[in-house]
Order: structure tokens, then sequence, then C-alpha cells
């Protein structure tokens, strides 16, 4: 009885004093540890936990993405497994997987897409596959999403520049931007074709409104604007023309300037 009245008191006194942090390679387990729970190649991880997992990911990111992005270790994880796993659900046929899979891809490359080049190339890449396929596996709604999911990436401040700049003005790095606008141009052409297609209209306008307070338009601004794009035929003078209403909006003049003369010529 006095050895458990001492130990008691011991916990009682250390309980008393200051919390000390977790440490580094805690955190760094328990962020292996809920990237694991993602995998969707592990049998031992069902719909359920996989769900979990990304949830408790997008916790983390919104509460201290830009303090993952300080850490190697942290960093390593993200661009290598947590990458991966991400990329294999957005393969999912189910939509809660695939809406929440988007969701967490968003909150990394909003806050430490800096470190992810490659990743982010890769994001857009299978994001634009989706739109384009005609598989019959993927639902209109995942189109939809992954449509969505575009749209929220251009309207973080700076990402379109980001674009043109580290990935269509690198000579190792393909046109990413010059993809991107012709893939929303070409969904343009195509909801105008097929009259089911209303909703990614309305998506797209909002694409085109993404530009900041200096370049917002309206729905029925945007629609004029589609169907003026639609009756050109020239795939070059439609990235001519989505290129300089982008940097018109972004206030670069000398670069503006510049493709003008390019286009003239």
């Amino acid at each position: 009885m006095k050895i458990h009245k001492e130990l008691f008191c011991q916990n009682s006194k250390e309980g008393s004093g200051p919390l000390l942090p977790y440490g580094l390679p805690c955190v760094r387990e328990l962020f292996r540890f809920l990237i694991s729970l993602t995998n969707p190649l592990d049998r031992h991880n069902t719909d359920v936990m996989i769900h979990m997992g990304l949830s408790l990911l997008a916790v983390a990111f919104e509460s201290g993405a830009d303090h993952i992005g300080q850490y190697e270790s942290l960093l390593f994880l993200v661009k290598d497994e947590m990458c991966r796993h991400l990329f294999l659900l957005l393969q999912s046929e189910r939509l809660s997987l695939f809406s929440a899979s988007i969701r967490v891809c968003f909150l990394v490359f909003e806050s430490i897409r800096s470190h992810l080049k490659f990743q982010l190339e890769m994001y857009l890449t299978k994001l634009s596959d989706i739109i384009i396929s005609e598989s019959p596996r993927i639902m209109y709604e995942t189109r939809e999403i992954a449509l969505d999911a575009i749209v929220q990436l251009f309207k973080i401040p700076g990402m379109v520049t980001e674009l043109f700049i580290n990935y269509d003005c690198d000579l190792y790095c393909s046109n990413l931007f010059e993809d991107t606008t012709k893939l929303l141009s070409k969904s343009l052409d195509n909801t105008q074709k097929s009259s089911d297609s209303d909703c990614t209209v309305v998506s797209l306008s909002y694409c085109v409104r993404c530009g900041g307070p200096s370049g917002v338009l309206s729905v029925d601004e945007g629609v004029e604007l589609a169907d003026f794009m639609i009756r050109v035929d020239n795939s070059w003078t439609w990235f001519h023309f989505f290129s300089l209403y982008w940097l018109y909006i972004l206030r670069i003049p000398s670069v503006v300037d510049f493709w003008v003369i390019r286009c003239l010529l």
C-alpha cells in the first residue's frame, strides 16, 4: 500500500507540471500511420478505414500544413507514399473515396505545392485523363468532381502564374497551363453540343471568374465568352486567347504585350 501511494503521489506531481509537446519522431510516426490507412492496395484497409484516414489527413493539413513543409522527414512521406496512395484513390469507383482524396489533394497543393512540382503535374494530368475519358466505368459525377477540382485549384491566388512559369516556361516540363486551358475550352465545346451538361457550363464559367476581384465576370458573361470561343477553330488561337486573358487579369503587361505581338505575327 505504501508503494502504491508513493507512485500515485509521483504521478500527481508529474501531471501538475507543464505539458511538454511531443517531438518530431512521434509526429512522424503518427503521420506515417495515417498515410498507411489510405493505401488502397493493402487488403487490411477497408473502405471505412481509408475514408477515416483521408479525413484525419485533411484535418492535419488544415491545422498544420505550414509546419509540415518545414521538415524533410514529413515532406518525404508526402512526396512518396501519400501522393502515391492519393493518386491510386483517384481511380476508385467509389464516389466518397474519390471526393475525399480530391479534398486532401487540394489541401496539399494549396499549402506546400512549392515542394511538389512533379506531383502537381501528375495530379493535373490524372484529372485531365478522367475528364476526357470515355470509359463507361467513370461516372458523370466523377468527371464533374474532377472538373471542379481544377476550378478550385485555379482559384488559388497565383496558381495560374505558377503553372505558366514553372511548367510551360520550363524546357524539361510539359506545357501544363496550355494543356489545361485547351482541356477547359474543349469541355466548353462539348457542353454546347449536349443539352444535359449545363452543370459543366456553369462550372467552367466559374473557372473564367477565378482571376480575382479585378477580373470577375458574371456567369452570363462567361457563357457568352464560351460561345465566342467555340466559333474559333484554331487551337493555337484558343490558347492565345485564354493566355492573354489570364495574363491581363494577373497584371503582367510586359508578357501580354509580347504575346500580342506574337499573335499578330
